[in-house]
């Protein structure tokens, strides 16, 4: 037989055994060639290869992949602070649009214009719900594929058929305990400016609350009477560069990490899928859904968990906390309710043995308590004993918190497992929950009203002003003059414009107002007056306060050269008077060196033969000399000057 020839050919005419080599060939099998030996190894398993160790390992890694997606997504979610966009991109590529849209935000603290912030601000608005969608769509398809890593035995895992109902449960419970741990952790996190940098510029409680008196369910608003300068003095450019830097850093941290950390939610083949159905049928399907009574009875608690942050960020921490203790302790309030809800998510792992509705109610009735309980509690202004109790109603309102969101996430993946639907789920529920947090502001111009009055406009001409005071003034004429058996028009009252009571109060505050106004106009007017280029012209307020502020320092200027020269001429002045002293010292010594050289001739006869003395005769002409030297000196002094 040849080498490599056909070891099942039959021996040729029915000989005998074979001999020999053949014989070994018989008992031990065939001696193969190099060919066959390197097929075999290839073709055949190795001979210490254990395919399900292999395959243990394959899914422990897995496994591992998704809780590093997990706590990537939770970590992104908590340093930063949408379902068409999420089918078009995927919910990976959204979620990282959306994290990217908020370190844009955030990166427009450098240039605080309005066209770079309101552009911002639209672009964050329009990826908040796209954003929170991603976020519980992603750590929903987490809690899925890792169930499907760890039965990745179970026939339906294999042929990637639908889950038995519930099978999917205890995962979402852990991970959304997880994620909400850490996104919680973002109330702290973002109080970090303040601890580090704002308090140190900010007035005490004793200025900022100085007309502050009543707080809580005794005040009518929010912080009536704050004295809104709270900066003793500006930072310094280069710190705030150093701050807003810090936290644009974070910001694409963030998005780096879900770029790098956060693996796709959706195979390939799930995202055609997903896509396949038409974007008519995308766009109408989160209508459609609307009508599930279960999204119905849960409508109510979309819409409370955007309300209860609003208020816990607000009405409460402004009426209750900074009314109470001050500006100064707000971050910490923040800080523990910020803790607290952290702490509190991990309450809803007892949905793992009570049934799945008691979080959402135990955080609601929580709510429910502290409600009626700040109803009735009135705390005193700029009184720090109050600060126990306003730490320890910002941590139950975080339990509360933690137990709402964390519950309402919990039971709508419980309820909705099906991966077609839970984008339109999530999107649903956080567009209510933006409605909630969403507030129009109310205009502060050109509104009449109690509240509202119009201001005056800086750049407005006098003239503008006195043509809108003879309009009033017309109308009011007009009103005054129809007959009384006529219907008077009816006044347009503007929105918000109180009626009955609250009318003469408006009146009154309206006259006060006026009376103001008519002050800072005529002390305008007198400033005009006062310019020397203005006199005489219609000019701006804005112009008149340039002009005046021109002249003032033209006047400043003048006065210092006056100044220099009349210290230039009392100089010269002492200096006259130093010549004229000595002038007068040498005369004084000249006459008396005269009298010394006549005092021989001191006795003469005048004409009618009696004898004079010599100091006699001169009497009259040293009086007329001492008259004559005060008025010498008057002269010089009126020349020197």
């Amino acid at each position: 037989m040849e080498e490599g020839g056909n070891m099942y050919e039959e021996p040729r005419g029915g000989g005998g055994p074979p001999e020999g080599r053949e014989i070994d060939d018989a008992i031990n099998g065939p001696v193969r060639n190099g060919a066959d030996v390197q097929l075999e190894d290839f073709v055949e398993g190795h001979a210490e290869y254990n395919e399900e160790e292999e395959e243990r390992k394959y899914f422990r890694r897995k496994r591992l992949g998704v809780i590093k997606n997990l706590l990537a997504a939770s970590i992104a979610g908590m340093l930063t602070y949408g379902v068409f966009l999420g089918r078009f991109f995927g919910t990976k590529w959204m979620l990282f649009l959306a994290v990217g849209i908020y370190a844009l935000f955030v990166s427009t603290n450098y240039w605080e214009r309005y066209y770079t912030l309101v552009p911002s601000a639209v672009a964050i608005g329009a990826a908040i719900v796209p954003l929170w969608a991603s976020l519980g769509n992603y750590i929903l398809r987490m809690a899925q594929k890792y169930y499907e890593h760890v039965n990745y035995k179970l026939e339906h895992v294999q042929e990637q058929k639908r889950a038995p109902r519930g099978a999917y449960n205890s995962y979402i419970i852990i991970f959304e305990a997880v994620f909400y741990g850490f996104f919680f952790l973002s109330f702290v996190y973002a109080q970090f400016p303040m601890f580090f940098f704002l308090n140190n510029y900010l007035f005490e409680l004793n200025h900022t609350l100085s007309d502050v008196k009543n707080c809580g369910t005794a005040s009518h608003g929010i912080l009536v009477g704050f004295n809104t300068t709270v900066l003793q003095k500006l930072p310094r450019s280069s710190e705030l560069i150093v701050v807003e830097s810090v936290l644009m850093g974070v910001a694409f941290l963030s998005m780096l990490m879900v770029l790098f950390l956060c693996g796709s939610a959706y195979r390939p083949t799930e995202e055609i899928d997903l896509r396949n159905i038409g974007w008519g049928n995308i766009f109408q399907l989160p209508f459609k859904h609307m009508r599930d009574y279960r999204l119905r009875c849960l409508l109510l608690f979309f819409i409370y968990s955007g309300f209860e942050v609003l208020f816990l960020c607000t009405g409460f921490t402004l009426n209750y906390g900074v009314c109470s203790i001050g500006l100064e302790h707000m971050a910490y309030i923040l800080t523990a309710y910020g803790i607290s809800s952290a702490v509190g998510s991990t309450l809803v792992l007892t949905m793992l043995k009570l049934p799945r509705q008691v979080p959402l109610l135990t955080g609601a009735f929580i709510h429910a308590v502290i409600l009626v309980a700040l109803f009735c509690w009135e705390p005193k202004a700029k009184n720090l004993a109050e600060a126990p109790i306003i730490y320890l109603v910002a941590a139950f309102w975080g339990l509360g918190s933690a137990l709402n969101k964390t519950g309402l996430s919990t039971l709508l993946g419980m309820l909705y497992e099906d991966k077609e639907r839970q984008d339109f789920i999530f999107t649903i529920y956080h567009w209510w929950q933006a409605c909630a947090m969403f507030v129009i502001p109310k205009p502060r111009h050109k509104v009449r009203g109690y509240r509202y009055l119009e201001e005056d406009s800086s750049d407005a001409t006098d003239s503008e002003e006195e043509e809108g005071e003879q309009r009033e003034a017309e109308e009011e004429a007009n009103e005054s003059d129809v007959p009384p058996h006529c219907p008077r028009r009816r006044r347009q009252y503007d929105y918000g414009e109180p009626f009955g009571e609250d009318a003469d109060k408006r009146a009154h505050h309206n006259a006060l107002e006026r009376k103001r106004r008519d002050h800072i106009k005529d002390s305008f007017h007198s400033l005009r007056d006062s310019v020397p280029s203005l006199q005489g012209e219609k000019a701006s307020r804005a112009q008149i306060l340039d002009k005046a502020t021109e002249y003032i320092q033209y006047m400043r200027r003048k006065n210092h050269t006056h100044q220099q020269d009349i210290d230039d001429l009392r100089r010269q002045n002492a200096l006259l008077e130093q010549q004229v002293r000595a002038l007068e010292k040498a005369r004084s010594s000249a006459q008396l060196q005269a009298n010394y050289s006549s005092s021989d001739n001191s006795l003469y006869t005048n004409p009618k033969g009696s004898t004079i003395s010599a100091f006699d005769g001169g009497s009259d002409s040293s009086s007329e000399s001492e008259l004559e030297e005060p008025q010498s000196r008057k002269k010089l002094r009126m020349e020197a000057s």
